[in-house]
């Protein structure tokens, strides 16, 4: 069974934390399904202007294996911050190269 968007929201949280520890347990941890998570990684993208925490969302966006987060991902690549730009040009790496998402609940 696939996380339900309470869960979701829940794991977001986690990984958009600034505590190391918390980060890294989401990271490695249960995931909900990519599909269920690449509409709620899109919509949190806009709220994150801190280079370390929009990375994270880029990250995952990458190894989501969802194609139609390219446009999103070379847009992220004229990002003014530096930082951003690495880890789209990384996350579409990733996306080019079929890089596994994470077990996810029911998977």
């Amino acid at each position: 069974m696939d996380l339900d968007r309470i869960d979701v929201v829940s794991w977001l949280d986690q990984i958009l934390d600034h505590d190391p520890a918390t980060f890294e347990d989401a990271y490695w941890g249960l995931r909900p399904a990519a599909a269920i998570a690449v509409p709620h990684l899109l919509a949190r993208l806009p709220a994150v202007d801190d280079g370390y925490s929009r990375g994270k969302l880029l990250e995952l966006l990458g190894e989501s294996g969802d194609s139609t987060v390219s446009p999103t991902l070379r847009a992220e690549l004229q990002h003014p911050l530096e930082e951003v730009r690495q880890w789209a040009q990384l996350a579409l790496d990733a996306l080019d190269r079929g890089i596994p998402w994470q077990p996810s609940e029911g998977a």
